[in-house]
């Protein structure tokens, strides 16, 4: 949820099997981000992107039904892809239309619900997927603990805040690790053949 932030978007999709509450799962993640970070939405079509074209940059974008994303799908896998949307859309003033670029900012990144059976249309997403199986020691748990006294709900309230802020200062910085010669003589042969060694820096290209 925070990978839009720090630059390097990712679409996550989540699905859950039957008896699992996904909603409270999504719900959960989504109360440790701040606000500024993240963005709902009961149904996104390309029309309102066009409207307002950093309306999604550098936030996630939330859907509890991955449905809610079929009308800005192709923007959507644009900007995951490329970081940025660019379309033309047609312009009326007095009477007369006109043609005229519009550019939609990323980057932009995607967490939604989905179903076991992932629809044809979102299999062409670059995405993470997880899947929330059953459990039925945790669900033991989770009762047992849900039948005990409530803890005070402002404190739980005041630690997500405290988590939201902290994860809205994550940024991507450049890090220098003196004995990174050591690491990688000690990694020799076992990273794989896109890794490479430049200036004492291992990077990924």
């Amino acid at each position: 949820m925070v990978s839009a932030h720090v630059g390097l978007p990712l679409a996550l999709f989540i699905s859950a099997d039957q008896g699992v509450n996904g909603t409270q799962f999504l719900t959960a993640i989504e109360s440790l981000i701040h606000p500024d970070l993240k963005i709902e939405f009961s149904r996104l079509d390309q029309r309102l992107l066009y409207q307002k074209p950093d309306l999604v940059k550098g936030k996630a974008i939330i859907v509890y039904d991955v449905n809610a994303l079929k009308g800005g799908k192709n923007i959507l896998q644009n900007l995951l892809e490329r970081g940025l949307s660019m379309d033309h859309k047609i312009t009326k003033e007095q009477g007369i239309s006109q043609v005229g670029s519009v550019r939609i900012e990323g980057p932009t990144a995607v967490v939604a619900l989905t179903p076991q059976n992932v629809p044809d249309w979102l299999k062409a997403f670059p995405s993470l997927k997880i899947s929330l199986n059953v459990d039925r020691d945790y669900i033991k748990a989770e009762l047992a603990r849900r039948s005990k006294p409530k803890s005070d709900i402002g404190l739980d309230a005041a630690i997500m805040k405290v988590v939201a802020v902290e994860l809205e200062r994550l940024h991507p910085v450049e890090v220098d690790i003196p004995f990174i010669g050591q690491i990688y003589a000690s990694l020799d042969g076992l990273l794989p053949e896109n890794w490479t060694t430049h200036n004492e820096k291992i990077l990924l290209r």
